[in-house]
C-alpha cells in the first residue's frame, strides 16, 4: 500500500488525511470499481483500510490536536453525508466498472452493504482517535498552572528541549521514565494525565522521545513491569524495576539525611 506514505512523512496534518479524503471523494463520485478497491478482493480491501486508518493514528498525534480534530470532524461529517446519499450514489453509480457482472439489485445490495461497512469501519476508528485527541487538550488545558508573582515559568510548546542522544545513557532509560511516571499517575502523585498527555510532560522532563515513551512503554507499562519491555542490553532480572528503586532509594537517603540533620 506504497501510495499512503509519504517518503519523508507527511509534512501537514492535511498530507496524514490525504488518502482517506481520497477515497472518500471517489465514493461520493460514484467511483466504486476496481481501481478504488471496492469489491476487488476482501482481503485486499481489509489490508488497505487498516493501512490507510494505521497512517493516521500513526502520525495524527504529531500535530497540534486542534488540527487534527477538525480534520477528524470534516471526515465524520462527510461520511455521514455519503451514509445518507448511499441509495443514489449506488443508483447512479458507473457498474459497467464494476468488478461484480450486471447492475441487479442484489449487486447493488452487496455493493451498499460493502460501502456502508466501509464507512462505519472508518468513523468507529476515526471517534477512538477523536476522544484521545480530545483527551491531549483536556489535559494540557488542566496542567497549565495559575499565573502568581512567583509561579514558575509557564512551559510553551514552541520552546524546544534537549533530547537524549543516540547511544547516550541517561539515569533512567525510556521504560523506566514512563514506569515511573506511571507510579507516580496511580499514587495520585500527579494530574490523572492521559498516556498522550503524560508522554508529551515525560519527554519534555527527560529528553526521551514523545513517540517512544508513548508507543514502547505507556501503552506497554505491564510489559514494562515485568520485563518484557526493555533495554536489550541489560540481562539482570527485574531491571526496569531495579533502576527506579535504586534511584528512589538514592532520594530517601538524602531525604533522611536532611531529616537527621533537623533532629
Amino acid at each position: 500500500m506504497q501510495e499512503l506514505y509519504h517518503q519523508e512523512g507527511p509534512q501537514t496534518v492535511e498530507q496524514v488525511f490525504h488518502s482517506l479524503h481520497t477515497r472518500l471523494f471517489n465514493i461520493e463520485q460514484g467511483k466504486i470499481n476496481k481501481t478504488t478497491r471496492l469489491l476487488w478482493n476482501q482481503e485486499d480491501d481489509e489490508e488497505y483500510k487498516a493501512d490507510m486508518i494505521q497512517y493516521i493514528v500513526a502520525n495524527v498525534f504529531y500535530f497540534p490536536a486542534s488540527s487534527s480534530l477538525t480534520e477528524i470532524d470534516y471526515c465524520l461529517k462527510k461520511m455521514e453525508g455519503l451514509n445518507k446519499n448511499l441509495p443514489t450514489i449506488i443508483e447512479t453509480a458507473d457498474f459497467g466498472k464494476l468488478i461484480i457482472a450486471g447492475s441487479n439489485d442484489d449487486e447493488k445490495a452487496e455493493a451498499m452493504k460493502s460501502i456502508a461497512d466501509e464507512l462505519d469501519f472508518y468513523t468507529t476508528k476515526l471517534k477512538t482517535v477523536k476522544v484521545e485527541l480530545a483527551s491531549q487538550l483536556k489535559g494540557a488545558a488542566e496542567i497549565r498552572p495559575s499565573l502568581k508573582e512567583d509561579a514558575p515559568i509557564e512551559l510553551s510548546r514552541n520552546i524546544k528541549f534537549k533530547t537524549v542522544p543516540d547511544g547516550h545513557i541517561s539515569k533512567l532509560d525510556k521504560y523506566q521514565s514512563a514506569l515511573l511516571f506511571h507510579f507516580l499517575r496511580e499514587k495520585g502523585a500527579i494530574n490523572n494525565l492521559s498516556d498522550i498527555a503524560l508522554a508529551q510532560i515525560v519527554s519534555l522532563l527527560t529528553g526521551h522521545s514523545e513517540q517512544n515513551i508513548r508507543q514502547d512503554a505507556l501503552t506497554k507499562i505491564w510489559d514494562v513491569k515485568t520485563d518484557k519491555a526493555k533495554n536489550r542490553n541489560n540481562k539482570d532480572q527485574y531491571h526496569n524495576l531495579n533502576e527506579i528503586t535504586k534511584l528512589l532509594e538514592s532520594i530517601l537517603s538524602d531525604i533522611r539525611g536532611f531529616v537527621e540533620k533537623g533532629k
